[in-house]
């Protein structure tokens, strides 16, 4: 599509808000014609819905070099579970068979 565009007299281009507001056929770049949809509210009037003294933090509101820290500390935390696994589920057979002998003998 071209930088300079020729309009219908009387055509004219929307405004964000104006397009927001509108209701009715209007046509797209092309010169096609559709219905255009009313919009209840664009991606920046979004309301979310929050419990008090929580703060909701959105993925794609950090930086990127929080995401790679976030992601490096769950790899680490799972790496380290990974790990201690065998010593973690030894001392729950140990926690279990102790539970189970008090439970038998008392």
């Amino acid at each position: 599509m071209s930088q300079e565009q020729k309009y219908e007299e009387g055509t004219r281009v929307l405004s964000e808000e104006e397009l927001r507001n509108f209701e009715g056929t209007t046509i797209d770049e092309e010169g096609r014609p559709y219905d255009a949809p009313h919009h209840e509210s664009s991606n920046q009037e979004k309301i979310y819905y929050t419990m008090p003294n929580v703060k909701t933090i959105l993925w794609n509101a950090i930086s990127w070099k929080w995401k790679v820290g976030l992601v490096l500390g769950l790899i680490a935390i799972l790496t380290i579970l990974f790990l201690l696994a065998k010593f973690l589920f030894t001392g729950l057979v140990i926690l279990f068979l102790a539970w189970l002998i008090v439970r038998i003998i008392g």
